[in-house]
């Protein structure tokens, strides 16, 4: 081996014939396409997986995988080395040394990478070039006709929907580096309709288990660690249902990995580490409740499909008929297919992939449900505006006080900070502290400051007086005009607390 070492540097010097055979340099050269030097610990790591290795286990793991080294020492003889002993040693340009690893999906090719941060390892292009499926070289839209017609059936029929998810997934195919602002949850009542399907789909597609991670939902959104959402180009959560008391910590967590694209990563037994966070959700439950989506959410793409098994697709074939011929395109020519018409896909002209996600039928119910039965049913009576809300100032306590006895009848606890807070949610009340003459005061009493809220109304009741205001409310006068703004006014806005 000294003597082998001795030929190489010799060569470097007078630029004499390398003293490694040529068979031998092609062994190296592999060595070059699978590690790298990492230069804080001076040992060599494995590309695909970035594991750093011991210089000990690494030789032994070269003698296995790449044999020996064969070449002539000075004297012309023939000698042989162990391959890992060649390589750490070996002066090549093709040798990266490395101070960090990331795995970071872009559009540049491997040498523009380096090029731009010859101290970083990307791990992207490796996994790349080993996973992901290589594209038709002819596929249209029309070739992944049986992926559209699952999405239909997944959603009801929801054009609108199917057309956003693929779109999404071609742009992700086309700009992998980007960071889009939403994630997909698909649902349905019963079981064994194929959620878990449409994933494995997208899996095969884009790169199987090394890019694409799943697991049970609520246990990754509850951890105190989130490394499983750190170098994944998607992340499956099965089964979501966020309840209880950490319900919206929870999906406070979800919504931040939705959208920030750097994050602070934290494994179990590692130490936390910052780095891009560009992995896109694809979420299932069966479940109405599964998170608390707030109105008009716009990050979370809802596909719900309320059929049963037992059905079938266009009445043409039997049910297990169409999903065996399912997973056969998906774990056969499916994948190809896909990437081939994603790799040509033509957006519509409108295509934002940073807009919000539609809000489709059951991206609606689905927010109705995560709202509770008193807010859905206050809800009710304030847009038909049914008593109590048959007034244009709502005050929390008398609200309150008309709703007890419909406690037991919708299921929920009625008290002013229930009421409270669901008024504070309502899209067009006013929140304003006005002073309000109740009915009877004591003659030269000041009327007292009520935090109230106003419905939408012709009539003024900024510039009502304390007196118009409370006979208003708790006598049977109604005002059809009220004067401008004055004194009586308390404030113009003021904090929801």
């Amino acid at each position: 081996m000294k003597k082998l070492l001795d030929v190489e540097s010799a060569h470097r010097i007078d630029g004499k014939p390398s003293a490694i055979s040529a068979e031998s340099q092609l062994t190296l050269s592999f060595i070059h396409e699978d590690f790298v030097l990492d230069a804080v610990t001076g040992n060599p790591m494995r590309i695909l997986s970035g594991q750093i290795l011991s210089r000990v286990g690494f030789k032994d793991l070269c003698q296995q995988e790449y044999g020996f080294v064969v070449g002539t020492d000075a004297d012309g003889r023939s000698i042989r080395a162990n391959s890992g002993d060649v390589w750490l040693v070996w002066s090549d340009h093709r040798r990266r040394s490395v101070e960090v690893c990331v795995m970071e999906p872009t559009t540049l090719t491997a040498d523009q990478d380096a090029a731009e941060r010859p101290l970083v390892l990307n791990r992207w292009h490796a996994l790349k070039r080993e996973y992901m499926v290589e594209p038709h070289p002819t596929a249209t839209r029309a070739d992944i006709q049986v992926a559209e017609d699952f999405l239909r059936r997944l959603s009801d029929n929801d054009q609108v929907a199917v057309d956003y998810v693929l779109n999404v997934l071609a742009q992700i195919w086309q700009k992998p580096g980007i960071k889009i602002p939403t994630a997909l949850l698909l649902l349905t009542p019963y079981g064994r309709i194929g959620k878990n399907l449409f994933f494995r789909l997208v899996r095969n597609t884009f790169g199987g288990p090394a890019l694409c991670g799943e697991g049970p939902g609520n246990k990754l959104l509850k951890a105190n660690f989130d490394d499983g959402v750190a170098d994944k180009l998607f992340r499956g959560l099965n089964e979501v249902r966020l309840a209880g008391v950490h319900a919206q910590e929870a999906y406070d967590n979800l919504k931040t990995m939705i959208t920030e694209e750097h994050g602070s990563f934290e494994g179990k037994g590692t130490k936390r580490r910052d780095g891009r966070n560009l992995a896109y959700f694809i979420m299932n439950s069966n479940h109405d409740d599964a998170l608390p989506i707030m109105q008009d959410e716009g990050r979370i793409c809802v596909l719900r499909s309320t059929a049963r098994r037992a059905q079938t697709p266009e009445g043409q074939v039997t049910e297990s008929e169409y999903y065996k011929e399912l997973v056969e395109w998906i774990e056969g020519p499916g994948p190809a297919l896909m990437a081939g018409a994603f790799a040509r896909w033509q957006f519509p002209q409108n295509w934002d992939p940073y807009a919000p996600v539609p809000q489709s039928n059951a991206s609606k119910d689905m927010q109705e449900a995560a709202r509770g039965a008193l807010h859905n049913n206050m809800e009710h009576l304030r847009l038909n505006r049914i008593a109590p809300f048959d007034k244009d100032i709502l005050v929390v306590a008398d609200i309150t006080g008309a709703l007890q006895t419909y406690g037991e009848l919708w299921g929920c606890s009625i008290n002013t900070t229930t009421v409270g807070r669901v008024l504070k949610q309502m899209p067009n009340l006013e929140f304003v502290a006005l002073k309000i003459d109740k009915s009877g005061a004591v003659k030269g009493e000041q009327p007292p400051v009520m935090r109230v809220y106003l419905q939408p109304s012709a009539v003024d009741w900024r510039g009502a007086t304390a007196k118009q205001r409370g006979d208003y409310l708790y006598s049977k006068t109604h005002l059809s005009a009220v004067g401008q703004p004055d004194a009586e006014l308390i404030a113009e806005g003021c904090s929801h607390e």
